[in-house]
């Protein structure tokens, strides 16, 4: 999703991993290959092309900031501000996606895509997550989490591994740190 009018895209970092490409072992260093990222926006057929900018896909943050060149009618979700961003307990959300992403984008060029929208609630927040409550699919991961006023509060993913969500969870629960 956009999150200014310079063209800067947030998202997850394994959704703009290439199925099959393995990292370039180069000395000490693992280095992510460059590969080709097409954006398309919710209503349009478009395919804009961006660059990757920034990455983190480690430790339980999966983010990555792409950037397009700007153009009329792109359409941007707001200024992104997490600074203030508490949510309790029942709270309602919604979520945007594009649910069974690569099998619905495909080669299918030309063909105008529709994100989805997500009612959820507000489950409980441990460490920095929130789990929220709503009929989500693989594909939704990177899409934004909003509040009513349509303020973006987090970033959706559905990669996280149960084992991992547990343990942070366990280690939130004992008061320790990430």
């Amino acid at each position: 999703f956009c999150i200014s009018s310079e063209g800067w895209i947030l998202t997850n970092a394994h959704v703009v991993k290439k199925p099959g490409i393995e990292k370039i072992r180069f000395q000490s260093w693992d280095l992510d290959p460059e590969v080709k990222i097409e954006v398309i926006f919710s209503g349009r057929s478009e395919r804009r092309p961006s660059e990757i900018k920034a990455k983190i896909e480690e430790d339980g943050d999966d983010m990555a900031l792409l950037k397009i060149e700007p153009f009329e009618g792109m359409p941007v979700i707001g200024e992104l501000d997490l600074s203030d961003r508490e949510l309790v307990q029942g709270a309602e959300v919604r979520l945007f996606g594009f649910p069974l992403g690569r099998n619905l984008l495909g080669d299918k060029e030309g063909e105008k895509l529709v994100a989805s929208v997500f009612s959820g609630i507000v489950s409980r927040k441990v460490d920095r997550y929130f789990q929220i409550q709503s009929a989500v699919y693989p594909g939704n991961s990177g899409g934004p989490v909003v509040d009513e006023n349509g303020r973006v509060l987090a970033l959706w993913t559905t990669k996280r591994k149960a084992e991992q969500a547990a343990e942070r969870y366990q280690k939130a629960e004992r008061g320790e740190k990430r």
